[in-house]
This record gives C-alpha cells, sequence and structure tokens, in this order.
C-alpha cells in the first residue's frame, strides 16, 4: 500500500499563489485590492476542499480487494449512529458530518456570486455541477486506488448540493439588498 496525504497540496499551493500574485502584477488593468485578495483566499480554499474531499488516498497495489460501500438510502448513516447511541461523541460526529458537507461548497457559491457578476445562470450550473462532481470523483478515486475505506454516500451529495444552493440564494439576496441600498444613498446624495 502506497499512502498520499494532502500535504503533497501545499508545494503546488504555494506556487500557485506566487504564480497568480505575479501574472496580476504584470496584467494591466490591475484588479482593485478586494478582488485580487477574494481571488488569492479562493485559491487557497480550492486546495483546502481538495484536501478535504480527496485526500488521504491509500494506493493498494495487492490483491486485496473489498467490497466498495455506496450508500443510496439518504442520511442512513445519521439514523444509525441516532438509534444505536446517542453519546456525545456520536452527536459530535454527526454535527461535524452534517455541517462538514453543508459547508464545503459555501465559499465557491460565494465566489461566483461576489466575483461574477455577468452570466449568473452559467455560474449557477457549474455550481450545481462542481458540487455534485466531488462524490462521483470520490467514487473514482475509490475504484482506480482500490480503497474501500471511503464511503460513496447519497447523504453527501444531498448536502453538498443543499448548501451551495442555499448559499447561492443568500448571497444573492445579500447583494441585491446591497445594491439597492447603494442606489439609494447614490439618490440622496445627488439632492
Amino acid at each position: 500500500m502506497i499512502g498520499i496525504s494532502a500535504g503533497i497540496l501545499l508545494i503546488p499551493l504555494i506556487i500557485t499563489v506566487i504564480v497568480y500574485v505575479i501574472c496580476r502584477a504584470i496584467k494591466k488593468p490591475k484588479l482593485p485590492g478586494t478582488l485580487f485578495w477574494c481571488d488569492i483566499t479562493f485559491i487557497i480554499y480550492c486546495f483546502i476542499a481538495v484536501g478535504l474531499l480527496f485526500f488521504p488516498v491509500e494506493i493498494y497495489y495487492d490483491s486485496y480487494y473489498s467490497e466498495i460501500i455506496i450508500n443510496l438510502v439518504p442520511f442512513k448513516d445519521v439514523w444509525n449512529i441516532i438509534n444505536g447511541s446517542l453519546s456525545r461523541q456520536a452527536v459530535t460526529h454527526i454535527i461535524a458530518y452534517l455541517a462538514g458537507n453543508l459547508l464545503i461548497f459555501v465559499p465557491l457559491a460565494f465566489y461566483l456570486r461576489f466575483r461574477y457578476e455577468k452570466d449568473s445562470r452559467r455560474r449557477f450550473v457549474l455550481l450545481v455541477v462542481l458540487s455534485a462532481s466531488a462524490e462521483i470523483l470520490q467514487l473514482l478515486i475509490v475504484l482506480l486506488t482500490r480503497n474501500t475505506a471511503r464511503i460513496i454516500d447519497i447523504t453527501d451529495l444531498i448536502l453538498n448540493l443543499g448548501g451551495s444552493l442555499f448559499a447561492w440564494y443568500v448571497f444573492g439576496i445579500f447583494k441585491e439588498s446591497h445594491k439597492r441600498k447603494n442606489e439609494l444613498r447614490e439618490k440622496t446624495e445627488k439632492q
């Protein structure tokens, strides 16, 4: 077995940030500071999300290959934990599991809403596709590496999509109210 941890992403992250900073310094016109830092933060988020979603990867090269677990019953694991025991550790596990899957794509929704104003339908479709593809990519990793430590779960897909769509709409409402507030302020300043 060969193990690959998320730490392997640190060097590509540093290189990516440096290359981005250099490219932004050379390119004209310059980005406003807010957008520049928004981009840097998003790059870091992408590497963290990849590390959380896909690592560690253990590659099994021997003949051992057990059954892949695919759960197609929504919230089955949560109900099993609730029915089994409600110890403090179980409750903590459920909260971390639900919150983690709900929040993992919230920064992506925020970035797409904040950074790109035009063509919001395409950005919305991109958000849905990326949210859904995380579980599919995890399945591919399981199949390619023979790593059966991961469970492919429909609950993850539901929570990933639910969190990203909720964030998309909340940030859209926030952006609209902020836009109206600025327009109102501009009208009062002109008078």
